[in-house]
């Protein structure tokens, strides 16, 4: 049927959040809550620095869990000029993926 899965459909909505959070215009969120990385990354021009952590706790919380994803992201969707084209690129590249595989 090629539905989607809970897991996939929780990992879209951490990427939207993420999104939303490193384009905030209305400074909802605190000013370090991601961090962007001094280092480009390879595949994409907003990559997240990624704090060490040694609490099992803290490596399930949203701010940990969501750098690998996000930095595995290519430019053409984190770069997207608003959250409606990031949406429709995300997809887009979930959906070139699930093919190769």
């Amino acid at each position: 049927m090629k539905l989607t899965t809970v897991e996939e459909r929780q990992r879209r909505l951490d990427m939207i959040l993420t999104y939303k959070i490193l384009n905030d215009k209305s400074n909802i969120y605190p000013k370090e809550f991601l961090k962007l990385s001094d280092r480009v990354g390879r595949k994409n021009s907003k990559k997240l620095f990624k704090i060490r952590v040694n609490k099992e706790l803290k490596k399930n919380g949203f701010t940990f869990r969501i750098i690998d994803q996000w930095n595995d992201l290519p430019d053409r969707v984190v770069m997207a000029e608003n959250v409606n084209m990031f949406k429709g690129e995300y997809d887009r590249l979930m959906r070139e993926v699930g093919r190769q595989t």
